[in-house]
């Protein structure tokens, strides 16, 4: 699963800056910066805040963040 990946993509397809979100959701810069980097994972109140911020279901978010390794081998 790659969350910031889902973060930095959505928040790019919205057009809207790092600083804009962070704000939004309750974060500095640097905390989204390292979220949407991978190096911290975001807690599930700030994934909710962030999925509320631009209008997406928490469904659909983790939805995005799926990668084929998630599905495991056959």
């Amino acid at each position: 699963m790659e969350i910031g990946k889902a973060f930095k993509e959505l928040r790019d397809e919205r057009g809207l800056s790092r600083a804009a979100v962070a704000k939004q959701i309750g974060c500095t810069l640097s905390a989204l910066s390292k979220i949407e980097r991978g190096k911290v994972i975001p807690k599930q109140s700030t994934i909710e805040t962030f999925c509320e911020a631009i209008h997406i279901p928490l469904a659909g978010f983790y939805f995005r963040a799926l990668t084929s390794e998630d599905f495991g081998r056959r």
